[in-house]
């Protein structure tokens, strides 16, 4: 339901810096979605905060007031989006802030975030992190290159390039390499099946020639797909 994610970062940030939630292990705040009440009777956030920089930046930072206050894992999951997306990067993804999600992505991993047994590089994948929420075709060579060179500087950190989420027969499990392969075959799906949606040539050869690059990159850093297909 819509809130004000202004005053709810507030409130939590001065409970936490009052030494309450102290056994706190996960904390969700999901990105804003247009309004899904049936009732009709709740304000829809969504179309104001993405149409006023104003409204983003002071959530922005009641949320970054939050992720100081929080344990470092905590806070990384929150950055990251964890498995159902996440307000912030949803915020600094509509501002095209990258470096301010990388250089704190990195902050959080150098003050001691748990990037090996926590899967970093796959909700990173699958959340399209550090894309235009707009998807692929959005995306630019500067985009790409801070993505790879992201990517990298992770695995580089100890990334596990094979932590995985989904099913234990493996049939349902998600990796990074599964992740961006299906990513691969989804934009050239795209290119054949809608040619009213391609781009300059240019752009598109840039963009899979990207995706070879991150898969040839984590192949090299001993990624597997255990999916029997």
């Amino acid at each position: 339901y819509d809130c004000e994610p202004e005053a709810v970062c507030t409130s939590l940030a001065a409970h936490v810096r009052a030494g309450r939630f102290a056994s706190l292990k996960h904390l969700s705040v999901s990105d804003l979605i247009p309004n899904r009440d049936v009732h009709g009777d709740l304000p829809c956030l969504y179309t104001h905060v993405s149409k006023s920089a104003a409204a983003r930046q002071r959530i922005k930072l009641a949320m970054q007031d939050l992720l100081g206050q929080v344990p470092v894992n905590i806070a990384l999951d929150m950055l990251i989006g964890g498995h159902w997306g996440g307000l912030y990067p949803w915020l600094l993804e509509a501002d095209d802030e990258y470096d301010t999600w990388r250089a704190e992505l990195f902050a959080l991993i150098d003050n001691g975030a748990d990037i090996i047994a926590y899967p970093t590089l796959l909700y990173m994948l699958d959340g399209l992190k550090l894309v235009p929420a707009e998807g692929f075709n959005e995306w630019d060579h500067a985009h790409l290159e801070t993505a790879y060179s992201t990517i990298e500087a992770m695995l580089v950190r100890g990334a596990d390039p094979n932590l995985s989420i989904g099913s234990l027969d493996n049939r349902n499990k998600q990796t990074p390499l599964s992740v961006i392969i299906r990513d691969l075959h989804s934009q050239i799906d795209q290119v054949q099946t809608y040619p009213m949606w391609r781009r300059n040539p240019e752009e598109i050869e840039s963009l899979f020639r990207m995706l070879m690059r991150i898969i040839d990159l984590l192949l090299r850093h001993g990624a597997d797909d255990p999916r029997p297909d």
